[in-house]
């Protein structure tokens, strides 16, 4: 069998095997969170979710310059609640969340800002956010990631040592 049969074959195959694939979203629902003219970015740990709730993260343009960090959350029984503004202070830009619920919510949010990674733990998705500087160090500290375990917080970054990169990675208790 020469090689232009094999691939007929092995389409043909692949195509009976597997029929036609498309994607299906049955009974999505699409909502539009913001709706004014500012610019929004997301980082890739946008979202995090816990049991009946979806909490986000997310950077949204100031109209003078710069970069405001919100956070958005949604319960299943209580539906969305307003924006909430994480930090307007300083130039920040790629938040990211981790979200965890045992016997209380356990919400933690990283954020660059001026070369350091800042960031806060929060019990209850309505309290006040309160960034404290993680880092505080003389090189560049960029792109966080965080997670929540059972017991402790776990974030890494990015840090540039004037063209040599190390990832940096602190574990910590929920406070």
């Amino acid at each position: 069998m020469n090689t232009s049969y094999r691939f007929i074959f092995a389409a043909v195959s692949a195509f009976v095997f597997f029929g036609q694939a498309c994607a299906q979203f049955d009974g999505a629902v699409w909502y539009t969170l913001t709706v004014d003219t500012l610019e929004e970015g997301i980082s890739q740990q946008a979202l995090a979710t816990t049991p009946y709730q979806l909490h986000i993260a997310y950077a949204r343009e100031r109209s003078g310059g710069g970069w405001d960090i919100y956070y958005r959350f949604y319960d299943m029984l209580g539906g969305w609640m307003d924006d909430r503004v994480v930090e307007s202070g300083m130039p920040c830009s790629r938040p990211v969340i981790a979200a965890k619920f045992t016997d209380e919510f356990d919400i933690a949010i990283l954020t660059e800002s001026n070369y350091d990674i800042y960031g806060c733990i929060i019990h209850d998705p309505t309290e006040p956010w309160e960034m404290v500087n993680i880092t505080d160090s003389p090189v560049v500290d960029m792109s966080p990631t965080v997670a929540l375990g059972d017991t402790a917080l776990h974030a890494a970054w990015i840090m540039d040592f004037d063209g040599t990169y190390k990832i940096a990675y602190i574990v910590g208790s929920n406070d």
